[in-house]
């Protein structure tokens, strides 16, 4: 069935319900593609990993699958939305202006987005796949499926590509995914390793400036280290982020995922010491993920709050929240509590009140979203 053709008895000016990653997005996952994958949410399965692997996919199936997506967002079918009709990133566009035959051509966060496999050499705690014991190796070639897309002419470029998993370094064909982004030009891409691996095509991409590299520490100390992550890999973890450093790149990356267990003060000032030796270009701060019914605690935001102030104060690279695109409600509460707990604690202590620490020079940890009234509403709906 043709699911384009349902729209025709619609006006070119009628609204639909619909998102932009649904238009160029796509995201390669366990269990198929999907159009997205934003945090703790994402899109219902367009092409099962079954259909991929028994060769059943087609440039046209995944184009009509995303019709069909579109007609379930507006009620049209009975199809499964998922988690899209309360993702913060839904709105409404004209008929005409939805074309749903590209992946790329916008920029999105993560809007191109690699985990088709969990497999890993560390089992982290805050990681689904891993407290689930769900790390699965490659079950199909994203390569095949990008190709489809490539020879219609039909694959763009400017895309936020999010490379992850999983460790990707684990990848037989990691050196070959590189290279075919960076052969068609199809944007930027941030690698999300955990370092334990050194790689030559990443140190010799992060020299060309052509990659992002994005290493989640969460601590500076051994003990926490693999308390947290199963492993002690840290001291091979900043051998090999020394070498990334020397590659000259501008795109190092750390990360520090707050957990239950390194909100201590030796965790916080052993990470800002490895980051004054170490010069990253920037620094990640985000809450452990709330999957499921978990909330992000008080103390995380009292933690955040209080190494966000540090590591201003002494580490001279930008300061960023990791999930600004995130639509799932609970990441947009975040954000209206960590304001609120920022302007507390500055009103509660003004010697923190100076040029370096003003809490409203804060646009590079978290953007200004509360003005979005689409955030505002999913808010909302959801207090």
């Amino acid at each position: 069935m043709n699911y384009e053709r349902r729209f025709d008895y619609f006006s070119p000016d009628q609204e639909f319900l619909c998102c932009d990653y649904l238009l160029t997005g796509c995201c390669f996952q366990l269990d198929g593609i999907r159009a997205c994958c934003l945090g703790t949410m994402s899109s219902p399965t367009l092409v099962s990993k079954e259909e991929i692997i028994n060769k059943e996919i087609s440039y046209e199936l995944m184009v009509e699958r995303r019709w069909e997506l579109l007609l379930a967002f507006n009620g049209l079918n009975d199809k499964p939305t998922k988690a899209c009709l309360t993702c913060a990133q839904m709105k409404k566009m004209k008929l005409k202006d939805i074309n749903l035959e590209y992946i790329g051509g916008k920029y999105l966060s993560a809007g191109f987005n690699i985990q088709f496999y969990t497999q890993c050499n560390e089992k982290c705690s805050y990681c689904c796949y891993a407290r689930e014991n769900n790390l699965i190796k490659p079950q199909y070639n994203i390569l095949d499926v990008l190709e489809m897309f490539r020879e219609r002419d039909r694959l763009r470029g400017n895309q936020d590509i999010g490379f992850s998993g999983g460790e990707p370094t684990l990848l037989k064909n990691f050196d070959k995914i590189l290279d075919y982004f960076d052969k068609y030009n199809l944007g930027f891409a941030t690698v999300y390793t955990n370092a334990s691996i050194y790689s030559q095509k990443l140190f010799d991409l992060l020299s060309q400036d052509k990659i992002a590299l994005t290493v989640s520490l969460d601590t500076g100390m051994c003990s926490t280290y693999c308390r947290i992550r199963g492993k002690n890999f840290l001291p091979r973890v900043w051998e090999n982020l020394v070498r990334y450093r020397n590659s000259g790149t501008t795109h190092l990356q750390l990360k520090y995922v707050v957990t239950e267990d390194n909100q201590t003060d030796d965790d916080m000032w052993s990470f800002i010491f490895m980051m004054g030796a170490l010069k990253p270009n920037r620094i990640y701060l985000c809450p452990d993920f709330p999957y499921g019914d978990r909330e992000i605690p008080e103390s995380s935001l009292q933690f955040l709050f209080k190494l966000w102030h540090m590591l201003k104060k002494y580490i001279p690279c930008e300061l960023s929240d990791f999930a600004p695109a995130f639509g799932d409600p609970k990441f947009v509460r975040f954000r209206e509590q960590w304001w609120s707990f920022i302007d507390r604690t500055y009103k509660e202590n003004t010697y923190l009140r100076d040029k370096n620490t003003n809490p409203y020079a804060l646009q590079h940890f978290i953007n200004p979203i509360f003005n979005n009234v689409q955030y505002e509403k999913i808010l909302k709906s959801h207090k």
